[in-house]
């Protein structure tokens, strides 16, 4: 399909790639996480949704990495990158449909390819010349604009998988030439310049305690997560000190869990950084072998502030009812349940409060839902009075409202309770010398064994609802019974 450099010149490129391909023992090898996740990268800062790290020999084009689809090969005449590895700095093709470079390409599952842009990565002779031995690429369903900053970008990704290539290359070497230095081997690898540009773009950090002197080391990522410069010097005390008491003791559980099944372990903390930030940090960690033998723990940690905010934010979204303020009827449903299991295990008092607004319908078709929603704001903002000590409050319907209890001082007299509620979802409204008044209708039941689920304990408070209702609007009733 497309057209590679011909004659002598292609057979000499073949040649030279082949031999860099051969000594650097890439091709054919598993999955490795650091072109993975190069890869991934790639991806994420371009924002499409294929990226790949593929070489290419006289007749394959090979996946090295993959994000967003699977590893595969195909004939090299097949693939787009053929003609990228050929040509110099980045190969773009911004719409497929009117570009025929893109010819017939498609993806795994047969859609058509509708972007493309990629740039050849390079690998290292004996002679110290560089040679195109492959490209970083990304691909989308879509056309897409690519401006000048993308190809920047693009091309800076591509020398980080060089970078690796060629620490990949040196840390093989160094270990065949002397096994008997192995940790300096080692430690060439974990400190090599790629991994330092990986955690300063991702936000991670790296750690590590070996258990021979129990020495803590981190790296440059970790102090930098921890607002601290890197000095190499960091103690297992100071350390932890950066933790909430709660999150020490969670994470030296984890660690001797870690330590006596050798179960990998995964949470997320807060800290408090050495500058008063507060972070939540996702970590891994797992024990680190060595000829069948324990000598270390290692893990990674992960600044997912932003996300964890994010998250809250969508999760209150979900939960709060949008004219009011106060809890939805999801966020009710929840929260019942998880208030009943409470007082069954630890029994403790538990009420339910359900209200409905009396004369709510008058307001809205006198005076217009603007002037109703305003009262519907009133109450949920009466409802979330310092009074009622934390008891959760929800708009369950239209203007019908509930309020879970569990103040042992409120509960005491459940009378008074219903009493100063009634008093405060009073709520008048005056338009053109004209009032309508709204009061709240409240039936008030406690949590009892008899009731087996959520929907009984609020069947019993709805009809005492609607008993007090039936007597006379906004009347108030508890647990079925009138109150004077």
């Amino acid at each position: 399909m497309f057209d590679a450099p011909s004659g002598r010149r292609r057979e000499r490129d073949d040649a030279l790639r082949v031999a860099v391909l051969d000594a650097l023992d890439l091709l054919d090898t598993p999955v490795e996480s650091q072109f993975d996740t190069i890869a991934q990268l790639t991806a994420t800062m371009l924002g499409c949704p294929v990226a790949l790290i593929s070489l290419i020999t006289r007749d394959r084009y090979w996946i090295k990495a993959a994000h967003g689809t699977a590893h595969c090969e195909m004939r090299r005449s097949d693939a787009i990158c053929n003609q990228t590895i050929a040509e110099p700095g980045v190969l773009v093709i911004e719409d497929g449909s009117v570009d025929t470079r893109i010819g017939s390409a498609c993806f795994a599952d047969g859609s058509p390819i509708a972007f493309y842009a990629g740039t050849a990565i390079h690998g290292i002779d004996a002679h110290g010349v560089s040679h195109a031995i492959g490209t970083l690429c990304v691909l989308d369903r879509v056309p897409r604009r690519f401006s000048e900053a993308h190809r920047t970008m693009l091309s800076g990704l591509a020398s980080l998988v060089d970078a690796l290539i060629a620490a990949r290359a040196t840390a093989c070497q160094a270990m065949a030439v002397a096994r008997e230095n192995e940790q300096q081997a080692i430690e060439l690898r974990r400190k090599d310049r790629i991994f330092h540009q990986a955690e300063r773009m991702a936000m991670i950090g790296s750690w590590r305690v070996a258990f021979a002197g129990q020495i803590l080391e981190w790296s440059d990522g970790q102090y930098r997560i921890h607002d601290l410069e890197p000095d190499g010097s960091i103690e297992a005390r100071r350390a932890y000190g950066f933790y909430s008491p709660t999150d020490q003791v969670l994470m030296r559980e984890k660690l001797a869990d870690t330590l006596a099944t050798g179960t990998p372990y995964a949470l997320e903390t807060e800290i408090i950084t050495a500058k008063g930030r507060r972070r939540r940090l996702r970590s891994t960690a797992e024990i680190e072998y060595r000829d069948g033998r324990a000598i270390a723990i290692t893990g990674v940690s992960r600044d997912v502030t932003d996300e964890h905010a994010m998250q809250q934010a969508l999760r209150h979204a979900a939960d709060t009812d949008e004219l009011t303020g106060i809890g939805n009827r999801a966020a009710f449903n929840r929260t019942i349940d998880a208030a009943i299991a409470s007082a069954r295990a630890n029994a403790t008092p538990l009420a339910l409060v359900l209200i409905d607004m009396d004369g709510f319908k008058a307001v809205n078709d006198t005076f217009g839902h603007l002037a109703g929603d305003t009262v519907l704001c009133t109450v949920g903002n009466r409802l979330g009075n310092p009074w009622l000590r934390g008891s959760f409050a929800a708009r369950i319907g239209g203007d019908e409202f509930a309020i879970l209890i569990d103040d042992p001082q409120l509960l005491a007299d459940l009378d008074l309770l219903t009493t100063r509620l009634r008093t405060e979802l009073q709520v008048p409204v005056t338009l053109d010398g004209l009032t309508i008044a709204t009061a709240g209708s409240v039936g008030a039941v406690l949590f009892a064994d008899h009731f087996a689920t959520a929907a009984d304990f609020v069947g019993a408070t709805d009809r005492a609802l609607y008993a007090a209702k039936k007597q006379r609007i906004g009347d108030r009733r508890i647990a079925g019974r009138p109150v004077a």
